[in-house]
């Protein structure tokens, strides 16, 4: 099975810009550091 997704880079792109504005960092760090590892799904609000 394959799954695939589809993403507009435009919008990808401000949604990355927008986590690193408010957390002052690189926003796969912002999302690594807001995981709660005592839950199934991990981040939700960054």
């Amino acid at each position: 099975m394959t799954h695939y997704m589809l993403f507009d880079k435009t919008k990808l792109r401000s949604l990355k810009n927008k986590i690193e504005a408010k957390h002052g960092t690189k926003w796969y760090k912002a999302i690594l550091r807001s995981i709660n590892r005592k839950k199934q799904f991990g981040f939700f609000r960054i």
